[in-house]
């Protein structure tokens, strides 16, 4: 993909939708990083659906005071390891990012952690596209939809044993139809089905769901 065609003033207008959408905050020696201010707006709309789900990931909020900063902080663990990725040239996936970040934080935080990933992933994806920032390469075919209650609520239509289902509660919950995996696999998987069917070609894996589906929790 790439704007190389736009008009000048279709590019300053993205330019300036990308900065609304994900605005600079962080700055390293005056340079603008990022890679912070993605995982920053991340965190924010992890924040957001926790307020509208009620008194959830209590741990995932009192780990994040402090923000970067923080050593135990789930935002400094993955600033970290995706630099760490980006020095080494590798490709980042929701499954690797998210498997690292799980390992060490509380299961009471599996719907906010996948969030703060997958949502990540996405504002990479943006930046690289539309604005030639320096994040990260994303490996789209790997990429998952991040899963809240308007995703959910829209697998459902299709898919009716999602009915209920909480991303803020129960994705980590073994699904009764298919012991062998949780809710969030389960509803990936069948994320993949729909895309086939809505789609001939899924251009950022699963995450393409997300840009199709997308709409302000409320």
């Amino acid at each position: 993909m790439s704007n190389v065609n736009l008009t000048l003033e279709q590019k300053l207008m993205i330019g300036f939708l990308v900065k609304v959408a994900i605005p600079l905050k962080y700055y390293d020696n005056k340079k603008s990083n990022r890679i912070k201010d993605a995982i920053w707006r991340a965190h924010r709309d992890v924040l957001t659906g926790r307020r509208l789900g009620g008194s959830v990931f209590e741990d995932y909020v009192e780990r994040t005071k402090g923000g970067f900063d923080n050593d135990n902080s789930p935002l400094k663990k993955l600033y970290d390891c995706i630099t760490d990725c980006k020095s080494r040239n590798c490709s980042l996936t929701s499954k690797c990012l998210f498997e690292i970040l799980a390992a060490d934080f509380s299961q009471s935080d599996y719907g906010a952690l996948q969030k703060l990933v997958n949502m990540t992933l996405k504002y990479f994806i943006l930046l690289k596209e539309f604005e030639n920032a320096d994040v990260p390469e994303v490996n789209y075919q790997a990429c998952h939809c991040p899963l809240d209650s308007n995703i959910i609520k829209s697998v459902s239509k299709t898919y009716q044993n999602y009915k209920g289902i909480r991303w803020t509660l129960d994705l980590d919950q073994k699904n009764p139809n298919n012991k062998n995996e949780c809710y969030y696999e389960s509803i990936q998987n069948d994320i993949s089905t729909l895309l086939k069917d809505e789609t001939d070609t899924a251009p950022f894996g699963n995450l393409t769901y997300d840009f199709l589906h997308w709409k302000s929790e409320k």
